[in-house]
């Protein structure tokens, strides 16, 4: 749920938005996510670290809020084509998986931005950052909020599981 500044309901969050705050917010502890990296692929990575840090910035008196994850998960489940020895493998799972958790945090800033409810706190950060600035801000925040830029930046690594080996599946023969 949403609430604006005097807590009346003004929206709800699915599930994707509502990670992508908690990912702002530096709340995801653990938890699954689950990936395509093809159409004949699915992949859950069972989140083991996660840590994410929003910077502020002001140009031209105007906000730049920069998100920045760093995520490192482990593989729970990989169905499809792919090849567990292969390095490209391991690289395309996080490169997906980073992609997954920029889409969730984008997801939840448009929402928010949409709903016009400053939910992960950037107007206190503003403030606390340029007090000075803030002032002038403050009054056109309603404004200038939805406006706002967010970029994110995410740094992602899945972790090999501990023993592997060949799938029974890759040595028989076709006959």
């Amino acid at each position: 749920a949403v609430l604006d500044k005097d807590l009346k309901l003004i929206g709800k969050l699915n599930e994707q938005e509502s990670r992508g705050v908690l990912w702002i917010m530096d709340k995801v502890r653990g938890g699954i996510l689950v990936i395509h990296p093809s159409s004949t692929e699915k992949a859950s990575l069972e989140i083991i670290r996660s840590q994410s840090k929003v910077k502020i910035a002001l140009k031209n008196n105007m906000p730049e809020i920069t998100i920045e994850v760093d995520i490192t998960s482990n593989l729970g489940e990989l169905s499809g084509d792919g090849d567990l020895m292969s390095p490209a493998i391991w690289n395309k799972l996080a490169h997906y998986q980073a992609k997954a958790v920029e889409k969730e945090i984008r997801m939840a800033v448009e929402k928010a931005q949409e709903l016009n409810a400053d939910v992960f706190g950037f107007g206190a950060m503003i403030y606390k950052k340029y007090p000075q600035e803030w002032k002038t801000i403050e009054a056109l925040w309603d404004d200038i909020f939805p406006l706002i830029e967010v970029n994110v930046q995410v740094k992602s690594r899945v972790k090999h599981p501990g023993f592997m080996t060949r799938s029974f599946s890759q040595y028989q023969t076709k006959g």
